[in-house]
């Protein structure tokens, strides 16, 4: 199992900061409606509209859109990849959302620039069956083919850079033994 500190090459791709306006936008507008329904709260029942009747619901509707964003940054912040010594790693954020891929699991790998709306409808964990995708932005990713079948796009700013890497990693693999 990798640690991060174990990778030969990691790559750190980031959402295009206008997904980060309207991400912070929608949770700020949400936030200035249920503020002012707590102001409404206060103005009528004075500080302790905030722990009676409604007041409560309002307060901890208003904290978890405060805290929204800062959730989202933590999940999917960036998407890094890394190439450890005998498999790929992927994860979103601080860490939480990983895969590991062994290097056994894979069968090809190329470099691509596709569509992710026309292909898979967006950026994030996408697809089902044998064609998946792991982006946070752009269009250009290393998929990995896996024995199994499947298809793994995984988003990345330097796909040829990164797919040299895997290639190099898995070249280095010990042969197995029958």
């Amino acid at each position: 199992m990798a640690r991060s500190d174990e990778f030969g090459y990691r790559e750190v791709t980031r959402p295009a900061a206008w997904i980060w306006l309207i991400i912070w936008g929608a949770c700020l507008a949400s936030l200035m409606g249920v503020g002012g329904k707590l102001l409404r709260i206060i103005g009528r029942d004075g500080m302790l509209g905030l722990v009676t009747g409604e007041g409560p619901t309002y307060l901890a509707t208003a904290a978890i859109l405060a805290a929204l964003p800062f959730v989202f940054q933590w999940l999917f912040g960036r998407l890094t990849v890394g190439v450890a010594e005998d498999e790929v790693v992927a994860h979103f954020g601080s860490g939480p959302i990983r895969k590991r891929i062994p290097f056994g699991h894979i069968k090809d790998v190329r470099a691509t620039t596709y569509n992710p709306l026309r292909e898979f409808g967006g950026w994030g964990i996408r697809g089902f069956g044998k064609k998946r995708a792991w982006t946070v932005g752009g269009d250009q990713a290393v998929v990995l083919h896996l024995r199994d079948g499947v298809q793994l796009y995984l988003g990345c700013s330097t796909p040829l850079r990164l797919k040299e890497r895997i290639e190099t990693a898995m070249r280095l693999q010990p042969a197995e033994e029958s």
